[in-house]
Formats: C-alpha cells, sequence, structure tokens
C-alpha cells in the first residue's frame, strides 16, 4: 500500500483555528453562532463493524502499536455523509461518498458550490461536473480526491488486492502528531453507537485563555475520533473557550449499502469537455 495515512493539520484548518482572537471569539459567543456546529449523536449512524478485537485498556503509542487493519473491511462497499461548519468563517458544507466495487462518486454541496465527481472503474474514467452550470469535464484514469476529510486525508481508497493492509497499523499518526510538537491524548472510547479510536490535542496551549488583548491567539482543543476498523475520521472537531468553532463530522456511514450503477456513470443532461 503506497499510502495509508496521510493527516495534515492544513492551512484550511489551522490558520482560522490559530488566529482565533479574544475579540472573534466574544463576537462568536455573541452571536450564538457557536451554536451551529451542535450535532445529535441521535442523528449520526456509522456501521463501526466488530470492535471486540481491540485492546481497551491500552493507551497511546501501545494502542495505535496494537491497532492492525482487517483487509475485508477495506474491501466493502458504503456510502458516508458528512458536514462541516466553521462558523469563524462562515463556511457550511455537505459532502456524500459513494463506493461500489472500485467505482466512487463524491458530492460536495455548499452555498458556492454543487459538484458532483465520478470514478467509473469499468471505463476507467472520471466525470467531474457542476450541477447547477450543468456542464463538466471527463478525465482517463481516476483523477480527484474520493474522501470525505481531504485536510484530515486517512484514505478510504484501499485496493482489495494489497496484500500488506494488515500489516498496517495507526503509528503513522503518532508519528505525525510528534512531528508537530502535539501533546497527544489517545484511547478508545464508545461514541456514535460504537468504539472509536480518541486523539485529542491543543494548539497555542501556552496561551493565556483570559488575556484581553485583540491580537492575542487564543488556546485551541482539537478531538478527533476515528473508526478502528476502517481507518478514517468519524468527528473532527475544534472547541476555544468551551465553545465549538469548527465540526466536521460524518452522520451516516452505511456498509454494503445497495447503490444504482447509474451513480457511477456519466450523465445524459451534462455538457462534457473531453
Amino acid at each position: 500500500m503506497k499510502r495509508l495515512f496521510v493527516l495534515l493539520i492544513s492551512a484550511a484548518l489551522v490558520l482560522p483555528l490559530t488566529g482565533c482572537s479574544e475579540q472573534m471569539m466574544n463576537n462568536m459567543v455573541e452571536k450564538g453562532l457557536e451554536k451551529v456546529t451542535s450535532v445529535d449523536a441521535s442523528d449520526v449512524h456509522i456501521d463501526h463493524g466488530d470492535t471486540s478485537r481491540f485492546d481497551k485498556q491500552l493507551k497511546g503509542v501501545e494502542l495505535l502499536k496494537s491497532i492492525k487493519l482487517d483487509p475485508e473491511y477495506l474491501k466493502n462497499d458504503y456510502e458516508l455523509k458528512s458536514e462541516m461548519r466553521v462558523p469563524v468563517i462562515g463556511v457550511i458544507a455537505k459532502t456524500d461518498i459513494y463506493k461500489r466495487g472500485n467505482s466512487y462518486r463524491k458530492v460536495v454541496e455548499s452555498d458556492d458550490e454543487h459538484t458532483v465527481r465520478v470514478y467509473n472503474a469499468d471505463e476507467d474514467k472520471t466525470y467531474y461536473w457542476d450541477v447547477d452550470e450543468k456542464e463538466g469535464e471527463i478525465y482517463d484514469g481516476k483523477v480527484g480526491d474520493f474522501s470525505a476529510f481531504e485536510d484530515f486525508s486517512i484514505d478510504l481508497d484501499h485496493s482489495a488486492d494489497d496484500s500488506d493492509i494488515g500489516e498496517q497499523n495507526f503509528e503513522n499518526l503518532l508519528d505525525t502528531l510528534e512531528a508537530g510538537g502535539i501533546k497527544d491524548d489517545i484511547e478508545i472510547v464508545n461514541r456514535y453507537g460504537g468504539d472509536v479510536l480518541k486523539v485529542g490535542f491543543s494548539l497555542n496551549e501556552d496561551k493565556e485563555a483570559t488575556t484581553s488583548d485583540d491580537d492575542e491567539e487564543l488556546p485551541v482543543n482539537i478531538a478527533m475520533y476515528m473508526s478502528l476498523n476502517y481507518a478514517f475520521p468519524i468527528e473532527v472537531s475544534a472547541e476555544v473557550k468551551g465553545a465549538k468553532i469548527y465540526t466536521h463530522i460524518v452522520t451516516d456511514f452505511t456498509v454494503n449499502p445497495s447503490l444504482d450503477e447509474d451513480l457511477f456513470r456519466q450523465p445524459d443532461n451534462i455538457t462534457f469537455d473531453e
């Protein structure tokens, strides 16, 4: 397997978070924008698979070393729906991912974008189009990203014939966190109806949260909850002064759903430039 884990605390998340000032945070609280990120646990459905083989007594690096991925899980078809909410910069987006065999469909919808990207494995072609403009492009091969968390890309696109999947584990995640000088809090917890891997860490933790300096950066607490069997983030959230300022959460993950073949075909109502 060429790439199992690529975890990036990218500018899309880190810059808004690490630059969150006292004034910005107070403005959020006054307007009630932090409430926008709330997601009711009862509205979340995750197919966790069998997690009984994971040792819940272990923590930290020992836990990450112990987690081995089962190739059989990674061969499954799935339907994944996620929501990203960033009140600080006013972005609210939804991403739906569908996998059938080796074919994929990704739908992104927000105030500024409504696009679809399809990879048809039988044709070995990628179709990408704007739903509103009804225009698109066709590419040879698999082009573009088909994960919900592009900036936290724990790649779900595993090839079924990769013989070393079972030898992979989560140590890469720890290496990335330590390389960034991040103090980690790693354990298995019960969340969203099943056992998940929790990774918690802080940014700007040496800053004083009570500062009155508008330009002072505030401490940001980040929590990431990951699927143990499928190796993708179920939730990534960030809090400042007890208020969530960022949430990206998978609201539905269904394994082996009934998916129509037409989802992965070139649509007739779109004009494509090849």
